[in-house]
Order: structure tokens, then C-alpha cells, then sequence
């Protein structure tokens, strides 16, 4: 939709771009949490936040696996199971937000680096705009 679409599916199409963004962040929290429980060490901004990622995809996938065997897959008990890891989790988004600025400026601190970044995401910037 553009942003001079005007109706009230809106707020729905808002709403659901909110709830995208929390999700991916929950993502990252737990896993953030996960590679210190494992006491993991990284080299770098880029291998914490991919690691991370990678763990929080796959526990919630656990959870959501575990739900399902159990025959729970119901709205009320995935959206109680996710909140509960996020409650686990939420003091990890400080410590995410920390790692994030560290890549960017890793990821920019030459003219190779910042022209690379730029062909890396310029294609990504114009496919999310088509749609």
C-alpha cells in the first residue's frame, strides 16, 4: 500500500508493520540471551548479530514445534508463549542496539566498505519500495 493510501485497512497495514518489527527484535533478543547463557564469544559485530539471529529463529521454532506436538497451535497459546520469551529477554535490546551501531560503523568505516554496503542494500531498498 502507499503511504497515500487512505482507509481504514491502514491501520491494519501499520499495525502489522509494528508487530514485523517487534518480532524481528524478540528474534534477536533471544538469542542474544541464548549466546550468553552459552557464554559464546564473537569476533566481530556482524558474527554476534547473524549468530543471535540464527538462535532466536530456531528456539522459537522449538517452541512453536513443542506447541504443535502438544496440539496447542491456537492463537492465545503461541501469542502467551512468545510474550514469555520476551519477558525472558527484554534486557538484551540494549545490549542488540550496542552490536547493530558497532556493524553499521564497522560496515562504514572506509569508502570500500560504505560503497560495498551501499550495492549490498541499494537493491534490497528498491524491492521493498515496489511493493
Amino acid at each position: 500500500m502507499g503511504d497515500n493510501y487512505r482507509s481504514s485497512i491502514i491501520l491494519v497495514d501499520r499495525l502489522f508493520a509494528v508487530c514485523l518489527s517487534l518480532g524481528i527484535l524478540s528474534v534477536g533478543c533471544v538469542g542474544r540471551r541464548v549466546t550468553r547463557i552459552l557464554k559464546l564469544s564473537f569476533s566481530g559485530a556482524a558474527e554476534e548479530i547473524s549468530v543471535s539471529t540464527m538462535l532466536g529463529i530456531g528456539i522459537i521454532g522449538l517452541v512453536m514445534l513443542c506447541l504443535g506436538l502438544a496440539g496447542q497451535i491456537k492463537p492465545i497459546a503461541v501469542l502467551a508463549s512468545v510474550a514469555l520469551l520476551v519477558v525472558l529477554t527484554w534486557r538484551e535490546v540494549g545490549q542488540l542496539r550496542a552490536s547493530l551501531k558497532e556493524a553499521i560503523v564497522s560496515a562504514t568505516a572506509t569508502r570500500m566498505r560504505s560503497t560495498l554496503a551501499a550495492l549490498f542494500i541499494a537493491p534490497r531498498v528498491r524491492l521493498t519500495s515496489r511493493s
